[in-house]
């Protein structure tokens, strides 16, 4: 399984951001859908310190990921009023939650992180995500 940072490095211009820099209530939605996606295993603080943020810049690469009908691009506004994309992953030893304001670029991010071994072998949520991905994508211009 790969790493998102080296991922998103390698296809894109980043940064961290903090939830404080996000408009609206998106990224406390997203922190109470964690602590009901892993089943109350961790508390909130746990989720808190062990969840990231990525901003993706506007640019060649990335401006797909920025179109509504494209790439199903839910607009977000930062608190200085400007559009961003980003990404948010929590992870565990035993599961990932991913997930952001571009439904492609989620998927598309899931298949490249990939999927272990132990996660075909169990059929965790790593393995159903990755392959609900794969489905959804070889399939994506029928849903655009």
């Amino acid at each position: 399984m790969k790493n998102l940072e080296n991922i998103l490095t390698n296809r894109f211009e980043w940064n961290y951001i903090e939830p404080s820099e996000i408009q609206g209530s998106y990224i406390s939605r997203e922190l109470k859908n964690i602590h009901h996606y892993t089943e109350n295993k961790y508390s909130q603080i746990d989720i808190i310190n062990n969840t990231f943020i990525y901003n993706i810049k506007y640019n060649e690469v990335s401006k797909i990921y920025f179109s509504e009908r494209l790439s199903h691009y839910n607009p977000v506004k930062d608190m200085n009023n400007n559009l961003i994309l980003f990404v948010i992953i929590w992870e565990s030893e035993e599961d990932r939650y991913l997930t952001g304001n571009s439904s492609k670029l989620v998927l598309d991010l899931l298949i490249e992180l990939g999927i272990t071994e132990n996660d075909i072998k169990t059929k965790n949520n790593n393995y159903f995500n990755y392959k609900s991905a794969k489905e959804i994508l070889n399939n994506y211009d029928k849903f655009i």
